[in-house]
C-alpha cells in the first residue's frame, strides 16, 4: 500500500470512528476489496460519499454501511457512471428515510443484474427495486438472490398482501409503479425525482428520544415493578400454603 493510499485510510478512519467502529470496519473491507479498481482520487470521492451518507440523519451511518459493504460486488456490475447514478439514488432515499436506504443497499446485490444501466432510473424498475425493499420478494421473472413475489390469480400481491404494516399510500405508490401506471397526484412519479416526491409524502413514524436521565429512571421503574410483582407472587403462594387443608 501506497503513502497516499494509507493518509486515505487513516484520515477516514479518523472520521468515521465516531459513528461507529462497525463503519469503519466495512470502509477498511470494501476499500481494500476495491482498491486496485479506483485512483486515489477516484478512492477519496467514493469514500466522501459513505462519510455524507452518515452524516445526513441520526443513524444514517447504517446505510453508509451497507454502500460500503455492497459495493464491491455493486461496483463490477455497474461499472463506473452506472456505479455514481446507483449511489445518488440510494442518497435520495436516505433523504426519505435513511433505514429505507440501507435496505436498498443493501438488497442491490440481489436485485440489480437484472436491472441494466439504462433502465436503473426506469418508472417499473424502480417499482421492483421498491417492491424488494418493502417485502423481501422479487416481482419480476428475471432469476434473482432473492425469491418469486407471491401471486393470486396470476397477478403479484400487493405489498400489504405480503407483509402487514406496510402503508397504504406506500402500497399504492409501490404498486402502480409495479404495473408501469402513472396514478394521479400525489402518487404521479415516473422519474425516479418523481418517485422521491411521491415517497416523501408517505407519513413518518413520530417519536422522540429518550434523554440518558429518564432512561435511566425507566430502567428503575421497571426494576421496582419487577421487585412488587414478585413479592405479591411470594405473598400468594403463603397465603396459598395457609389456606390449604391438612391431610
Amino acid at each position: 500500500m501506497t503513502d497516499e493510499r494509507q493518509k486515505i485510510y487513516a484520515y477516514y478512519d479518523k472520521l468515521l470512528t465516531p459513528f461507529s467502529t462497525s463503519l469503519v470496519v466495512e470502509f477498511r473491507k470494501a476499500a481494500d476489496a476495491i482498491g486496485g479498481q479506483l485512483s486515489d482520487d477516484e478512492l477519496k470521492a467514493w469514500a466522501e460519499d459513505g462519510l455524507d451518507l452518515a452524516r445526513q440523519s441520526w443513524r444514517s451511518w447504517e446505510a453508509a454501511g451497507e454502500y460500503y459493504r455492497v459495493t464491491p460486488q455493486v461496483l463490477p456490475m455497474l461499472g463506473s457512471q452506472g456505479f455514481q447514478r446507483w449511489a445518488r439514488h440510494g442518497r435520495e432515499l436516505a433523504e426519505l428515510s435513511s433505514a429505507l436506504a440501507a435496505s436498498y443497499f443493501r438488497a442491490s446485490p440481489g436485485a440489480l443484474p437484472p436491472i441494466t444501466l439504462a433502465r436503473l432510473s426506469d418508472w417499473m424498475a424502480l417499482g421492483r427495486m421498491l417492491y424488494a425493499l418493502l417485502t423481501g420478494y422479487w416481482p419480476g421473472d428475471e432469476a434473482t438472490a432473492l425469491p418469486p413475489a407471491p401471486r393470486y390469480k396470476g397477478r403479484v400481491c400487493t405489498p400489504r398482501q405480503v407483509r402487514a404494516g406496510v402503508p397504504a399510500i406506500l402500497d399504492a405508490i409501490t404498486y402502480r409503479a409495479l404495473l408501469g401506471q402513472a396514478a394521479d397526484a400525489p402518487l404521479r412519479a415516473q422519474t425516479a425525482a418523481g418517485l422521491a416526491l411521491a415517497l416523501s409524502m408517505v407519513q413518518r413514524p413520530s417519536y422522540q428520544l429518550a434523554s440518558p436521565e429518564e432512561e435511566t429512571a425507566s430502567v428503575a421503574d421497571r426494576g421496582r415493578r419487577r421487585a412488587r410483582h414478585a413479592r405479591t407472587q411470594a405473598g400468594f403462594r403463603h397465603r396459598t400454603t395457609l389456606l390449604r387443608p391438612a391431610v
